[in-house]
């Protein structure tokens, strides 16, 4: 609920006016109620990481902190590293590209090899997958094509010649340490130790953006408004001329005719007498009857 919203429930509620400052002050009293202080939950930090200790032996957490003179100790980071994990991570795994010795400079390139598979990982389309896995093959383009021909004309199972990496008891083995779960709050043991303060806020310099942000309230591409006129427009096509880049206002080619037009309607509206107009012919002829 919002400051406003808890304003308007006052108002119909229980007709009473408060104030946005009274609002704010009370509704963080009742969200500390609820969901508790901050300061009280990084206080615990330290009981916390000692209780993950004892439940699950062998664990590793490190909390960092920055002290602060007339303060205190300021939260920095936190790392824990589980028994569990630690040993389901080491047990029956390859050794990883980089720590270990496999960089043989042999027909096979390790290195090679791994830059090749980070590719294949990094690929977002099927063509682009395509021609990664193509360079793989040519690392050893025949390694691949010999194993499984070897093994097929010798009728032998590819699970045979497989490492034991890739096996189901490796698997099993690896998900076979348990992660002990943490007792409830009231049951950690307390240390005595100076208790971490929440971290140091950073401020950003300048005022806060109260512009909203407009890029995500475009239409995509995929999907576009069909109440919303594009940014892009096909070419402008004349209606009297059919060509493009001018309107039927601004064409040439009406314009000419529609002069040409104006001028044969204007001479047949007066047409040539032997050099005499019609109203002068007229009028001679009324001069000659008066005299």
């Amino acid at each position: 609920m919002s400051q406003r919203q808890a304003q308007d429930f006052s108002m119909k509620e229980y007709d009473v006016i408060v104030n946005e400052r009274k609002i704010y002050r009370a509704m963080v009293k009742a969200k500390e109620r609820i969901k508790g202080s901050e300061i009280a939950y990084y206080a615990l930090l330290r009981d916390y990481s000692n209780e993950v200790i004892r439940t699950n032996p062998g664990s590793i957490v490190r909390v960092s902190t920055d002290y602060v003179e007339g303060t205190g100790h300021k939260f920095k980071r936190i790392y824990i590293c589980l028994e569990g994990c630690k040993k389901g991570f080491s047990v029956d795994c390859r050794p990883f590209i980089g720590l270990d010795g496999t960089f043989l400079k042999k027909i096979l390139e390790d290195t090679e090899l791994k830059m090749a598979m980070w590719r294949c990982a990094m690929a977002t389309t099927s063509q682009e997958f395509t021609i990664v896995i193509d360079r793989i093959t040519l690392i050893n383009p025949h390694a691949w094509e010999h194993a499984c021909v070897a093994l097929s004309y010798q009728n032998r199972k590819p699970e045979e010649h497989s490492h034991n990496w890739l096996s189901m008891g490796a698997y099993n083995s690896k998900y076979q340490f348990v992660i002990h779960p943490v007792l409830s709050q009231e049951y950690w043991q307390h240390i005595d130790l100076p208790p971490i303060l929440p971290p140091i806020y950073k401020k950003q310099i300048g005022r806060p953006k109260l512009k909203r942000d407009k890029k995500n309230d475009r239409p995509k591409e995929s999907t576009p408004n069909l109440h919303r006129a594009p940014k892009k427009y096909g070419p402008i096509i004349c209606k009297y001329c059919l060509k493009t880049r001018h309107n039927s206002r601004s064409c040439s080619k009406k314009n000419e005719t529609m002069a040409g037009s104006a001028g044969e309607q204007t001479s047949s509206q007066h047409p040539s007498t032997g050099g005499a107009t019609v109203d002068d012919k007229e009028e001679t002829t009324r001069l000659e009857e008066m005299f």
